[in-house]
């Protein structure tokens, strides 16, 4: 995905950020750890664009603070 953006040359990018994709989210089974979310993070800031990040979901309260953090 990240070939595909870098190739449309988008001057901002805007990012849903689900973080109901968390392992202990009581409404999804994708397991996504918080260090996957700072891995994927890293990916998106390796783009070197101006970035908007939208939070949606993450119902897992503990772990949202540290997950946006990521």
């Amino acid at each position: 995905a990240c070939e595909r953006i870098a190739g449309f040359g988008p001057s901002l990018l805007i990012v849903s950020l689900g973080l109901d994709t968390y392992i202990t989210d009581p409404i999804s089974d994708l397991a996504v750890t918080t260090d996957g979310m700072r891995r994927s993070g890293e990916v998106v800031r390796q783009l070197g664009m101006p970035t908007v990040v939208l939070q949606e979901g993450g119902y897992d309260v503990s772990a949202l603070g540290a997950n946006v953090q990521a």
